[in-house]
C-alpha cells in the first residue's frame, strides 16, 4: 500500500471557533491508482488533498506513506518527503513570468540539488512528454493557457514523483482545452504508472479518468468506488444524488412471505429480490430512479402526465407530474413518429435491478451489492 489514512481528524481553530474540516476518514490508495475526491465545497477534500500532500498535518489519526507513518515526521522531515516522492498541479499554473518553459520545470530538480545536465535532460523528456518539444525557450507570456498549464504539470512530472496532486488543474480552462488534458493526463498516468490523486467538481472529468473517486461530505468520505460502482449503487442518498440526475420517489417496502415488493403511488408494485436480509421489513423508503431508467407504458406502472418535452436528437427529455405533485425528468430515445405532446397521461415502469432503495432518512442503501469497503455512514 502506497498511502493510508486512517481515522484522520482535521480541526482549526478551537473553542466556539473551531471547525472540524475532517471527521475520521479512512483511505487507501495503492500505487498506480488514479483517485478522484469530489464533494461540494466545504466538504473537506482541499484538506484531505493537502495532508496527503504534506502540505498539512492531521489533527488526529495516522497517514502512511510506504510504512513511514507521515504525522510522527518533523517539519523538515515532511518537506524533505514532499520534495522527494510528491508532485502538485494546482487550478493557478504558478509559472515564473520571466523565466522560461524549460527554466520552469527545471525548478524542482534545483530544489533537489540536481546536477545541471541532468535538470537540463529531464526537463526536456518531461516537456516533449506533454507535447511541449520545440517551445522550450517560450516564456509564459508567449503560451496559451493550455500550454501554460501544460508546462506545470511537466514540471510536476520532472522529478518523476510517486504521487502526483492535482487540485482544480483545469478548471480555469476552456471547454475544449479541459477535453484535451483530460485525455492528455489519462494518458500520461497510465503511460508513467504514477499515483495520481485529482481533486474536481466536474463529475464527467472523475467518472471518464479515475479508477476510484472518493465522495465527500461535511468532513466525511460518504464513498469510495469505481465510476461505475457509485453510479449504479451509490452507499446512500446523497451519492445517489451528487453523481449524475437522478429522480427521488416516495415508496414502502413491503413484506410478504418473505418477499419484498416496493409499493409507489397508485399501487404499482415491483418485486425486489436484491434487498438485503437485514432490512426485509415493512418500511418507507426512498427509491432512486436514473433519467434513462423509466419505461414509459401506456396501460401499466406509475401514472404521469407529460408537462413538458425537449427533442435533443436520439433522446428526447421529458418533464412529468405524478398524482402525488413530484415531477420527475424522463430521457427515452427519439421516436421516429412523433415526440409525446404535453398534457398526455402515461405509466413508468422500472426495472428493479436498475433502481435503487434507501431508507428513509437516506443514511444506507439496502440493496445487495453495495461496495461498502471504506464507507464511513455518517450524516447524510
Amino acid at each position: 500500500m502506497l498511502q493510508r489514512v486512517e481515522g484522520l481528524t482535521k480541526t482549526y481553530g478551537s473553542g466556539q471557533a473551531a471547525f472540524q474540516a475532517l471527521k475520521g476518514i479512512d483511505l487507501a490508495i495503492d500505487a498506480g491508482d488514479f483517485v478522484a475526491i469530489m464533494g461540494p465545497s466545504g466538504s473537506g477534500k482541499s484538506t484531505a488533498m493537502n495532508i496527503l500532500g504534506c502540505l498539512d498535518t492531521p489533527t488526529s489519526g495516522s497517514y502512511e506513506f510506504e510504512g513511514v507513518h507521515v504525522e510522527q515526521l518533523t517539519r523538515n522531515q515532511r518537506a524533505l518527503l514532499r520534495r522527494n516522492y510528491l508532485g502538485f498541479v494546482f487550478q493557478g499554473f504558478n509559472l515564473l513570468a520571466r523565466t522560461t518553459a524549460l527554466e520552469n520545470v527545471e525548478l524542482p530538480l534545483i530544489y533537489r540539488g540536481a546536477p545541471a545536465a541532468t535538470r537540463h535532460a529531464a526537463a526536456h523528456a518531461a516537456l516533449d512528454q506533454v507535447g511541449l518539444a520545440g517551445w522550450e525557450h517560450h516564456t509564459p507570456a508567449e503560451l496559451s493557457g493550455g500550454q501554460q498549464q501544460r508546462v506545470a504539470l511537466a514540471r510536476a512530472l520532472a522529478p518523476q514523483p510517486k504521487v502526483l496532486l492535482l487540485d482544480e488543474p483545469l478548471s480555469a480552462l476552456d471547454l475544449k482545452l479541459r477535453k484535451e488534458m483530460q485525455t492528455e493526463l489519462k494518458r500520461l498516468q497510465t503511460e508513467t504508472g504514477i499515483t495520481f490523486i485529482f481533486v474536481t467538481h466536474d463529475q464527467e472529468e472523475a467518472m471518464g479518468m479515475s479508477d476510484r473517486i472518493a465522495i465527500m461530505k461535511d468532513g466525511f468520505i460518504q464513498h469510495i468506488g469505481t465510476p461505475k460502482d457509485i453510479y449504479q449503487r451509490p452507499a446512500n442518498l446523497f451519492v445517489s444524488s451528487f453523481i449524475g440526475r437522478t429522480n427521488l420517489l416516495d415508496a414502502q417496502l413491503s413484506i410478504e412471505e418473505n418477499i419484498a415488493w416496493l409499493v409507489f403511488e397508485n399501487g404499482y408494485r415491483v418485486r425486489m429480490d436484491n434487498v438485503v436480509e437485514d432490512q426485509k421489513q415493512n418500511q418507507k423508503v426512498i427509491v432512486s430512479v436514473r433519467p434513462e431508467e423509466f419505461v414509459i407504458t401506456s396501460d401499466e406502472g406509475i401514472r404521469a402526465v407529460i408537462e413538458d418535452s425537449v427533442f435533443l436528437g436520439i433522446n428526447t427529455h421529458y418533464q412529468v407530474r405524478f398524482e402525488s405533485g413530484k415531477e420527475a425528468e424522463i430521457v427515452q430515445e427519439s421516436r421516429i413518429d412523433s415526440i409525446i405532446p404535453p398534457k398526455t397521461e402515461i405509466y413508468l415502469t422500472v426495472k428493479a435491478e436498475k433502481i435503487n432503495v434507501f431508507t428513509e432518512d437516506g443514511s444506507r442503501n439496502i440493496l445487495k451489492g453495495v461496495n461498502n469497503d471504506h464507507l464511513v455512514l455518517s450524516e447524510v
